[in-house]
Parts: structure tokens; C-alpha cells; sequence
């Protein structure tokens, strides 16, 4: 398996680190020469744009026996015509709600498409922890973290916000990403007795992720990856979002623009409420989406039809 990226020498080396090959380009034009030469049994495509000119490109490159996957959210990062050059589709469609879940074959392109977000692959702790149905009274460990980079610090926001609350919390664990950037800036907003307060801990990449975030009454977040464990969790969560791509979540509950934030941390108990409808109305169960995927990408010896047949019944 060999993984082709334009990410950070950081995220390089967490792949190689797990045995997989590496290639590194910053030139998306350059990727279906890239193809052309290796010839792979499959190719997944999951980055943050996927037009149609790259899915188009890629697919004249590739042998017809190359399986092609494309994996984002159709009319925003991926492609609506994505279906004519992919033979599966992992569509997170994440403006339908986190418990609309569909299969579908697209006969006329003989497509399979996997639709929701159930169909978002967590990180493997998640599925061998055991999650939790009850719902704290009110908000006292706290679980901040805003993804690999937090590009537009909002870390170091909503981290002033808690503090300067006028209630004090049991605890508020601070996790940075392996791309965060403005520790420095982080680091001089905190007050002297902010920085001695044992109730206050500041840590990088951690390993434990889905342990500390069921241990947590409140995840502070941005849509993503980590909103979409903590509500697999049950764990009451809010979102800040920072991009256009995490903007299609906004209508969601529990999501909200940056400039809600100080309003939304001084009335923090109010999430819970939220959160304890959501999860007595709703079922989100990432287990089926994970083995339709990954079934979908390995199986390579069922067509796309019959995967359909074989998959359709879980759903």
C-alpha cells in the first residue's frame, strides 16, 4: 500500500511509521502521471477537493480493472459527476443529519454509493471502547480539541473563554494537534494563575483519544472527525466550525459560527439538554459504514453490483 499526499513531513512520518510507503507531491496535475506508472488494484481519492477534471484525468490513466473510490461530500468538495468516473462513492452527505444512512447502486455508471456519515472511518480505539447512554446534569470535565492544525487558533479562544468563566471547572484537558502552530501564542494568553491551576493540562497528539473523550461531561471541537466520535461516544459535544467545508454542518444542533463562541461557553449547560434529545432521538452507528468501505474497497473480486446485493441488507 503506498499513500500519495502533499501533507507535512509530520504526517509523512506517522505513515511510515506504521510500515505503508510514501509519496510526497504538491502538484495535483501531477498525480495521473503518478498513476500511469504504478497501475494499482485500487485507488482511494479522499482530499479536500475532488474536482471533476482530477477524477476525469485519473480514470483515463487507470486500467479499466483499477477500482476507483472517491470518498467526500458530493455538491461541495466532491464532484456531483463523481459517479461517472468512480466505481464507489463514500458520500458523507453530512447536510441529510448524522443518522441518515443509504446504499445505492447507480445502474447507468455502474456505481456503488455510500451515503451518510456513518460512513466516516474513526480512528480503531473507537470501535473497541465501550460507549456510554447517560448524559451528565452539568458540565465539568472538559475535552478541547480542534483537530491536527487549528489553523485559525480557536483553541487558544475558547481555552481564554473557560477561564475567564465565572464558574470553575473540574477539569479542562487541552489536546493539540501534530500540526498546531501558535503554542507560543497559547502559552503567553495564559494568565500566572491559569498556568499553576491543577485542573488545567496542555498536551500534544495523544494516543488515548477515545478514553479521555468518555471520560469528558463537554467536547469543544470543530465539525469533523472528532464531532463525529464523540457522538458515536454519546459524549455532548459543540463544534465551532473554521472553513467552508465545515460550514455544511451548521445546521446541526450542536454546530455553531466562532463568533457564538463566548456566548455559547458562558451558557455551557445548555448543550446538555441539546445533546440528551439528540442521542434519545437519534441512532449513529459507524460499525456497518466501516465494513461497507472497507469491503468495498478490498473485495476487489465482486463488482460493483454485487457488492450492492451483498451489502444492502445491513443498511
Amino acid at each position: 500500500m503506498t499513500f500519495l499526499t502533499s501533507s507535512s513531513e509530520q504526517v509523512l512520518k506517522k505513515i511510515t511509521d506504521f510500515g505503508y510507503d510514501v509519496l510526497q507531491t504538491d502538484e495535483t496535475t501531477k498525480i495521473p502521471d503518478i498513476l500511469l506508472r504504478q497501475q494499482p488494484d485500487v485507488v482511494v481519492v479522499d482530499k479536500p477537493s475532488i474536482s471533476e477534471w482530477f477524477l476525469s484525468h485519473i480514470s483515463e490513466v487507470l486500467s479499466k480493472k483499477t477500482r476507483i473510490v472517491a470518498i467526500g461530500d458530493m455538491g461541495e468538495n466532491l464532484s456531483d459527476n463523481a459517479p461517472e468516473y468512480c466505481d464507489v462513492v463514500v458520500d458523507h452527505d453530512v447536510r441529510n443529519g448524522y443518522s441518515h444512512s443509504k446504499i445505492r447502486y447507480v445502474e447507468e455508471a455502474a456505481t456503488l454509493q455510500l451515503i451518510g456519515l456513518q460512513h466516516f472511518i474513526l480512528r480503531p480505539q473507537f470501535y473497541e471502547i465501550k460507549t456510554t447512554d447517560t448524559v451528565p446534569e452539568t458540565v465539568g470535565k472538559i475535552l478541547l480539541m480542534f483537530g491536527a492544525s487549528d489553523p485559525s487558533n480557536y483553541t487558544t479562544k475558547a481555552l481564554n473563554q473557560l477561564l475567564d468563566a465565572d464558574r470553575q471547572f473540574d477539569d479542562i484537558n487541552v489536546v493539540l494537534g501534530p500540526g498546531y502552530q501558535d503554542l507560543d501564542v497559547l502559552e503567553s494568553n495564559l494568565k500566572p494563575e491559569s498556568k499553576e491551576r491543577e485542573s488545567l493540562t496542555i498536551e500534544r497528539d495523544v494516543s488515548d483519544v477515545a478514553v479521555r473523550m468518555l471520560s469528558a461531561d463537554l467536547v469543544i471541537t470543530s465539525p469533523g472527525l472528532t464531532m463525529i466520535e464523540s457522538l458515536f461516544l454519546q459524549t455532548p459535544v459543540v463544534a465551532f466550525y473554521q472553513n467552508t467545508l465545515q460550514q455544511l454542518f451548521r445546521d446541526y444542533e450542536f454546530v455553531f459560527p466562532p463568533e457564538h463562541m463566548c456566548q455559547i461557553i458562558d451558557n455551557i449547560d445548555e448543550i446538555l439538554e441539546i445533546s440528551n434529545e439528540i442521542f434519545d432521538k437519534n441512532y449513529f452507528d459507524p460499525h456497518t459504514g466501516r465494513k461497507a468501505v472497507i469491503k468495498a474497497i478490498s473485495d476487489t473480486d465482486r463488482n460493483t453490483r454485487e457488492l450492492y446485493t451483498t451489502l444492502r441488507d445491513s443498511y
